[in-house]
């Protein structure tokens, strides 16, 4: 293609002169912004009048987002456990902690609180309850005997009272001593009906109604 202004050949398709740097050609604008040689009868850049589209390879690609769209939108069907555990009643007293059952009534907390903070003198034993024994920790002050729940050593007899008898232990005197609470069939201790009050030795046997309890001090 020779140049217009140097007269210079240049090589075909060139836009520019590359000795003068002068138009080659003509330019004309599409409707679509596109410059092209106005000798060209139309846009080489824009589909022919009535010919196809030109398809954008692109156009048609589909991202999941677009496949699955309700991928960011979807139920969230985590299950939270929203039940409520069940946990035991702990009593704390100073610097010790009694774990007590879930089973266990407001009375017997209390007197599992009363027992902590006392000192512990001793154990009645019985055969009577459980061929294997049974043991009911005496402690300082009173230990309430009898059927109803809230005694301290609860028997389960049909000859014993609700509140049957009191043992109490002074720690003044060091004396063990037991008092019948005006029950319907008596206290006994090794064997013998006591009148009122009698102090209790190692190793005495006390008796209500049918059971038998021995007294073993520390």
């Amino acid at each position: 293609m020779k140049c217009k202004n140097c007269k210079k050949e240049n090589l075909e398709g060139t836009k520019y002169c590359k000795f003068c740097g002068e138009l080659l050609f003509e330019m004309k604008t599409c409707p679509n912004g596109h410059q092209y040689n106005a000798a060209e009868k139309n846009c080489p850049y824009c589909p022919p009048p009535g010919g196809e589209r030109v398809i954008n390879p692109f156009e048609d690609m589909k991202t999941v987002a677009d496949v699955s769209p309700n991928v960011h939108n979807s139920v969230d069907k985590t299950v939270v456990d929203t039940s409520k555990a069940t946990l035991s009643s702990n009593v704390q007293i100073g610097d010790k902690t009694v774990i007590a059952s879930p089973n266990q009534s407001e009375a017997q907390l209390k007197k599992i609180q009363s027992n902590v903070s006392r000192k512990m003198i001793g154990w009645l034993v019985t055969f009577d309850i459980d061929p294997n024994g049974k043991d009911f920790r005496l402690y300082e002050g009173k230990t309430t005997i009898g059927k109803d729940t809230k005694n301290d050593v609860v028997l389960v007899d049909p000859a014993v009272s609700s509140l049957h008898a009191t043992i109490l232990f002074r720690p003044l005197d060091k004396k063990l001593i037991i008092q019948d609470n005006l029950s319907t069939n008596g206290t006994f201790v090794n064997d013998a009906l006591i009148d009122d009050k009698q102090v209790l030795a190692d190793n005495d046997i006390i008796k209500i109604g049918k059971i038998n309890l021995k007294v073993k001090l520390i």
